[in-house]
């Protein structure tokens, strides 16, 4: 009995180290090829999304005048405001898939802060150059730099959510689907219903619970990066993209006739139509979402590798920290606020392939020196 008992423990003993060494190495090796994987649905979204950013910049940096906006800056205006909800989308899609460690969320948030404020530094002395800003103190300055440019506002953002993905992770990968929407819904509605009336001209009352609650843009953010996950845990039927892809136009209309019809009080009141938290934006945005998603379902996912598609992807994160760079440049060299319709067009589309190529540049020398 006891031979029979020490055969049996050691077979175990041996079963346990096999399985530890050998389904350990399975594992590792598909965490590796799904890190190398590439999904065309969120690349499209990214590549799509960046230029909209980039128009959307270039419009207002070589048009914008106020209320005598050509047609065609208020079209980009009110077309252009899908962006910022789709990238919390495509983050909460990656972040909340319930494989972050408490150190990955950690370095990532370090990381994200780290940039800001070395992307914001090297804008400062573009300003300083340029005579755009004057300091009285190094204090002055170093606040400058920590603040960031207007348009990095929503690397700190993510990064509040980044820190609050494992809880998030946890709900998103273990409440019940109904739970999940409903979570969903309330945190975009408290977002969009409660923060648009707060920054508009009236609605004291309104204004004065909405300060109580302290909610602003917290909850209508995390509402879009928990449906970014949501999304792709329970996909759409076509009944639903349909229903979503019809309150996405009613959303657009909405924003067209209040742009124009409604009798706001001032161009504050007629921009808050505009927020990304509004819930026509956030109906376009969504309908936006799921609409790439559904029509690239097809495609396979592909090593990073291979495929434009995924190259320019990879690259929109710097051509959003950039842009902004070249567009200034291009104000210099032009002059702001008298460009033709097709020259905020080429001038979008020069600051999106230039600060791209920077980028792609920057990737690639990064793997010939670290050899990654």
């Amino acid at each position: 009995m006891a031979s029979s008992f020490l055969f049996d423990r050691e077979w175990i003993i041996c079963y346990t180290v096999y399985d530890i060494i050998f389904i350990g190495r399975i594992a590792m090796e598909t965490s590796v090829k799904r890190k190398k994987l590439r999904y065309a649905d969120t690349d499209i979204m990214r590549i799509i999304a960046a230029f909209a950013v980039v128009l959307f910049h270039s419009a207002s940096y070589f048009q914008y005048t106020g209320q005598s906006d050509s047609i065609f800056v208020q079209a980009v205006n009110i077309i252009c405001r899908f962006p910022v909800p789709v990238f919390f989308m495509i983050s909460g899609r990656y972040m909340l898939d319930g494989n972050r460690s408490i150190a990955y969320i950690i370095k990532k948030s370090v990381q994200t802060l780290l940039i800001i404020w070395v992307v914001s530094a090297i804008y400062t002395i573009i300003d300083v150059i340029n005579g755009a800003v004057v300091f009285k103190s190094i204090g002055e300055a170093a606040g400058y730099i920590i603040a960031g440019p207007e348009h990095l506002w929503y690397l700190y953002a993510i990064i509040c959510l980044y820190l609050a993905t494992p809880m998030l992770a946890v709900f998103a990968q273990h409440s019940s689907r109904r739970s999940f929407l409903f979570t969903i819904v309330v945190c975009i509605l408290l977002g969009s219903i409660m923060y648009v009336p707060s920054k508009m001209t009236g609605f004291d009352t309104i204004k004065e619970i909405i300060e109580k609650c302290k909610i602003g843009f917290t909850s209508g953010f995390t509402g879009c990066y928990l449906l970014g996950c949501y999304l792709y845990k329970y996909p759409m039927r076509a009944r639903g993209r349909f229903v979503m892809y019809m309150l996405g136009i009613a959303g657009l209309a909405f924003t067209v006739i209040a742009y124009y019809l409604f009798p706001f009080e001032g161009d504050g009141d007629k921009e808050m139509m505009l927020s990304f938290l509004s819930l026509n934006i956030l109906l376009f945005s969504i309908a936006v979402f799921i609409f790439i998603k559904s029509v690239t379902r097809s495609i396979p996912p592909h090593n990073r590798t291979l495929g434009i598609t995924g190259i320019i992807a990879k690259c929109t994160y710097g051509i959003y920290l950039w842009h902004v760079a070249l567009l200034k440049l291009f104000a210099v060299m032009l002059g702001r606020g008298n460009a033709g319709n097709f020259t905020v067009i080429l001038l979008a589309v020069a600051a999106y392939v230039g600060s791209g190529i920077l980028t792609y540049l920057y990737y690639t020398v990064k793997s010939f020196v670290f050899g990654r």
